[in-house]
């Protein structure tokens, strides 16, 4: 299991998150998996960390939500090019501006 904790940004929002990839290495792990319907790798799962109430493995299953959404999208995309601690910025990811806001946490 892959875990990378990250700095959501929007407008006017900062969320915490966990991405969580299943990268199993032994059979029974993949077994496990594939009984629940899961390929490994193939999904990124996303939880908020500061409710901790609301997970998914679906980008679409956030509804409206233009942050979770979007950013869980583009996240399932691009896991392997982000690294923990990394800040994720959902204006950048719509083009609706071409430089990401600064960390709130610093370098």
């Amino acid at each position: 299991m892959i875990i990378k904790l990250l700095e959501l940004r929007d407008r006017a929002t900062n969320i915490s998150i966990a991405a969580i990839k299943f990268d199993p290495k032994e059979k029974r792990e993949k077994a496990i998996l594939n009984h629940s319907g899961f390929l490994p790798n193939d999904f990124v799962f996303l939880i908020r960390l500061h409710d901790s109430l609301e997970m998914q493995y679906d980008p679409w299953a956030w509804g409206s939500r233009r942050t979770m959404g979007s950013a869980h999208k583009w996240l399932a995309d691009h896991f392997d090019e982000v690294k923990s601690g990394d800040l994720i910025d959902v204006e950048v990811i719509l083009r609706e501006k071409e430089k990401p806001a600064e960390s709130e946490y610093g370098g």
